[in-house]
């Protein structure tokens, strides 16, 4: 069992991306773990999502894991990500069985390598 430190469980609502957003003209990039897509959205402050299927592991409790890990790095960089920016972190299979510190480095690597991460 791995465990996952300093970890939010849950960004302010303001920073949630909502389910009925789409993205369709959004920029995407590929990790190791995850596809991140992100678009313009006029607003002074980013939004995230977050969509972990159970193609990734049939078990909640691991999902959730993978998904606090993502949240948490988000949480800790969130003054230095570009404003006005919705993301959204599609996980993939590769993604189970990481432990956070790894998840949180691809989660760092994407944002740079995108320049929205200062």
């Amino acid at each position: 069992r791995q465990s996952v430190s300093n970890v939010c469980f849950m960004l302010k609502k303001q920073f949630r991306l909502p389910a009925a957003i789409r993205l369709p003209a959004s920029t995407s990039r590929r990790t190791a773990f995850f596809l991140l897509r992100y678009s313009q959205n006029r607003l002074s402050y980013s939004r995230f999502g977050f969509v972990i299927g159970k193609r990734v592991d049939k078990r909640a409790a691991e999902r959730n894991r993978i998904k606090r890990a993502l949240r948490s790095e988000i949480e800790n960089d969130l003054g230095r990500i570009a404003s006005g920016c919705d993301m959204l972190f599609i996980v993939q299979a590769e993604a189970a069985g990481k432990t956070a510190e790894q998840m949180r480095a691809a989660v760092r690597d994407a944002l740079i390598a995108e320049k929205l991460l200062s």
